[in-house]
């Protein structure tokens, strides 16, 4: 059973406009009716089995180029496909009808050049802003690089330091107990001091 929103209900008015619904039907067998037939017959024979359905994700049958439809298989909690839920495509319609209105609503009111420009612009600065990303990256990296070495020089240069100025006191004072153990001062008041 299919639905077709050109259809006129039954006791409509010819007339009626805007009003129509559209009608639920049995379509004649027509190569739309059969692309339809050929989508689903996989899903309806799985129905028919029984058989658990592990993936029923939502599908997009290109099959017939003229009849593109996207298929929902409906599962039940025993993941048994108990319906198919889906659209046939339009792509004259969408063409002509949505994507216009989807431009216009995305390029608030502007001609279309002045929106590619726009949006040229914005992609243009949005490159720019990730290639100055993309250098002043590796210069903020390595910009701490030579303070981090003069200090560490500075470090290693100040122990240097500080031991060696340790070392040359204590080394004169092992000298002169060397020279007081084996009582070879030769001034003692100067060894007392």
């Amino acid at each position: 059973m299919f639905f077709d929103p050109a259809c006129e209900p039954e006791g409509a008015s010819p007339d009626a406009g805007p009003g129509k619904v559209g009608c639920w039907g049995s379509p004649s067998f027509t190569p739309v009716v059969q692309a339809v037939n050929a989508a689903s017959s996989p899903w309806m024979l799985l129905g028919l089995q029984h058989a658990i359905v592990e993936n029923a994700d939502l599908q997009v049958d290109e099959k017939n180029a003229e009849v593109r439809m996207i298929l929902n298989p409906i599962t039940n909690a025993h993941r048994h496909v108990v319906g198919i839920a889906g659209m046939i495509l339009d792509p004259e319609y969408f063409r002509t009808k949505e994507v216009p209105v989807a431009i216009e609503l995305e390029s608030e009111h502007l001609s279309p050049e002045a929106w590619a420009r726009s949006n040229f612009m914005i992609n243009l600065s949005m490159s720019a802003l990730l290639g100055i990303v993309l250098l002043g990256g590796p210069v903020f990296t390595l910009r701490p690089a030579p303070k981090e070495v003069r200090l560490s020089r500075m470090k290693s240069d100040f122990v240097s330091n500080v031991s060696h100025e340790l070392r040359t006191p204590l080394a004169s004072i092992r000298i002169l107990g060397e020279f007081l153990r084996l009582r070879r001062a030769p001034n003692l008041e100067k060894a007392a001091e």
